[in-house]
């Protein structure tokens, strides 16, 4: 019986793991992008250009936001730039990463994450597994 158990808890790590890795990439093609797409359009907008689309989280083809960055500083382009190159990774935390740290340079102020909510948050989802 106990080589049964250690199989059966390699197979749930790597279960998990293989579902982690799913939820990253669901983050980063829904979630991840449409942040990205919002602050390329924020950006425009700080810049001076007058945008007809009413929701700012709508896809944003690459030709598109060059133009629409166009009048923005370099350091502004780069940095959206960089944003998306997060999206073809493999982490949603590198995303919020480069979102932190060009915060200043995007004009974003991030909230801080409140940890006691987000305590209660995980241990309502535990009790719910049990």
């Amino acid at each position: 019986m106990s080589a049964f158990a250690g199989r059966g808890s390699a197979c749930w790590c790597l279960a998990s793991a293989q579902l982690c890795d799913v939820l990253q990439q669901h983050l980063l093609r829904t979630r991840c992008t449409e942040v990205a797409c919002m602050v390329a359009r924020r950006c425009a907008v700080h810049a001076g250009v007058e945008i007809a689309v009413t929701i700012l989280a709508a896809p944003l083809p690459a030709e598109e936001r060059k133009a629409l960055l166009q009048s923005a500083g370099a350091e502004v382009q780069s940095c959206v730039q960089r944003l998306f190159e997060c999206l073809s990774g493999k982490s949603a935390e590198a995303f919020i990463a480069a979102v932190e740290r060009h915060a200043d340079v995007l004009d974003l102020h991030p909230r801080p994450l409140d940890k006691k909510r987000e305590r209660c948050a995980c241990s309502v989802g535990e009790r719910e597994r049990e």
